[in-house]
This record gives C-alpha cells, sequence and structure tokens, in this order.
C-alpha cells in the first residue's frame, strides 16, 4: 500500500514537494487555506541565484539548487515560465561592490564586474547605466506562481489530492507520534506530514508545542 503524505501548503515548495512524492508512488494529499500560490509564490520576482550566500555551505547549496531548476524545467518543459537571461546587479557601489563581486569569485560563481559600456549594450533601456556592476550569466527568472500550479498539475496526474480551502489546525500526535492533522474541513489521517507553509510554518508548528526557529525576511 502506498505511503499516504500530508502536504501542507500549496506554494512552490509544497508544490515541489508533492510532484516529487507522487511521482515516485506516495498517496499524497496538499492542503492549503487559501489557492495554489496565494501567498510568497504569487508575488515574488522569482529571482534564482546563489547571490548572497555568505557561507561555502549555503553557496553550495544554492548554486546545486540552480542546476535542479535547470533539470526541473526540463524535464516538464517550463520555457514559457522561466528565462535564463542571467543578471545585472548594482545595489552597492565602490569598493562594497567590488568586496561583493571577490566573495562570489571565491565561492566560484559565474559573474564578473562589468563597465557602464558593456551594461548599456545588454541593458540599452536603463537612462543612466551605473559605472559598474556585475554580471552573472547562469541566473534566471521564474513566474513562480506558474510554475506552481504546473507541478500541482503534475503531482494531481500522478495521483495527488488538492485541497484548497482547508486550514490545518494542528498536528494528530497519539503517543508523541504524528499520525496526521485536524484542519477546518476534519481529520485526516497520514502517515507522514510535510510541512511547507512558508513564513507560516513556525506558528503552525507552535501550536502543537514544537518549536521550529525562523528567520523570516518580509520582502517589498
Amino acid at each position: 500500500m502506498a505511503e499516504q503524505i500530508i502536504v501542507v501548503g500549496a506554494g512552490i515548495i509544497g508544490a515541489t514537494i508533492a510532484f516529487r512524492l507522487a511521482e515516485r508512488g506516495a498517496a499524497v494529499t496538499v492542503i492549503d487555506r487559501a489557492l495554489p500560490a496565494a501567498g510568497a509564490s504569487g508575488t515574488s520576482f522569482g529571482w534564482i541565484n546563489a547571490n548572497f550566500a555568505e557561507t561555502a555551505e549555503y553557496y553550495r547549496l544554492r548554486r546545486s539548487s540552480i542546476d535542479a531548476f535547470r533539470a526541473l524545467a526540463g524535464q516538464l518543459d517550463l520555457a514559457d515560465h522561466l528565462r535564463w537571461e542571467g543578471c545585472l546587479w548594482w545595489e552597492d557601489e565602490g569598493d562594497d561592490l567590488v568586496r561583493h563581486a571577490g566573495e562570489l569569485a571565491g565561492f566560484g560563481y559565474e559573474a564578473s564586474v562589468i563597465g557602464a559600456a558593456q551594461f548599456a549594450q545588454l541593458e540599452p533601456h536603463v537612462a543612466n547605466p551605473p559605472v559598474a556592476s556585475i554580471r552573472s550569466t547562469i541566473e534566471g527568472a521564474a513566474d513562480a506562481a506558474a510554475i506552481t500550479r504546473r507541478l500541482l498539475a503534475e503531482a494531481a496526474r500522478h495521483g495527488a489530492s488538492i485541497v484548497t480551502g482547508c486550514e490545518m489546525q494542528g498536528l494528530t500526535m497519539p503517543g508523541g507520534r504524528v499520525t496526521g492533522v485536524a484542519t477546518s474541513l476534519g481529520a485526516m489521517r497520514a502517515d507522514r506530514v510535510v510541512i511547507a507553509a512558508g513564513a507560516a510554518t513556525g506558528a503552525l508548528l507552535d501550536r502543537d508545542g514544537i518549536a521550529l526557529p525562523m528567520a523570516n525576511k518580509p520582502g517589498i
């Protein structure tokens, strides 16, 4: 009998997890209190990058995720929702930009400093090109909401169920072992539960006395 798995959260992370589990034969149910990609996945500008890694370990994780995203795009033909045209970055300037470029070079990242003339060739519609910027050739941009919906559709094609308007109210834990979730639509049994609710994950687990420290950073 297939393992019963509940994924809480229908954003791009929950959708990816659901797709991969269903692809491998698990009986997956995705629940979300709202519609797919209704949270951060629907408002993100979808920058695919390994910038600002700060540590070598975090850089390797993020750099490998770029390769994983490319592989996923090839598997599901996501060309309509992805662009791999690189990036121009000039949030910092002067010594700060040079320092950041050196950090990326130390990690082995595919990026280099370019001047205003080359910037103008790449982006002729920017009125005042910066004196210096960092050009990365491997970064991309994704329509995260569209990709989320595609992943959920692929998960459903492999047998997953997608239940929206269903809010998790707590874990079912007789004897300390998770056996499912309590929801606004009633109890749901599962062999395993995956919480993929983004910034809300910590608060969801806190209801059951499970501490998950999170460093949530609001976007613009």
